[in-house]
């Protein structure tokens, strides 16, 4: 964690994202499609705008912050946990359909190349692919 008090907690409001905002939106479309095949296309839609939101606030925050990562000049803990969530989401395709979040794609394809992201996800053995 950073010794900054205002980068701590900014750390600490992305680790929330991560599962209390981001997942919550996108698992709910998950959870309903499966629970309701039928009607998957009209869950999809109805929910897919909560996850525009989530990633238009991404989206934002990386543009003001420079786009490298998420609170500072180097990889955190908000840049894993959240590198995971957004990550899951779009391969999932969880309320993503036709929308790109560019600094999204670039700040997510830097992080997942960090020395560091790597050796998490080696420690832990779950991948995406």
């Amino acid at each position: 964690m950073p010794a900054d008090i205002a980068e701590r907690t900014q750390v600490r409001v992305w680790m929330s994202a991560s599962e209390g905002t981001f997942l919550i939106h996108a698992l709910a479309i998950m959870y309903g499609s499966g629970a309701a095949p039928d009607a998957a296309d009209k869950i999809s839609k109805g929910l897919s705008p909560q996850v525009h939101r989530d990633f238009d606030w991404l989206e934002s925050e990386l543009k003001k912050g420079g786009g490298k990562y998420l609170v500072g000049d180097h990889l955190t803990a908000a840049d894993t946990m959240m590198g995971f969530s957004v990550a899951f989401i779009l391969k999932m395709g969880l309320g993503t359909s036709g929308k790109k979040w560019p600094a999204v794609e670039a700040w997510l394809a830097n992080i997942e190349s960090t020395e560091a992201y790597q050796r998490a996800v080696n420690k832990t053995g779950h991948t995406l692919g």
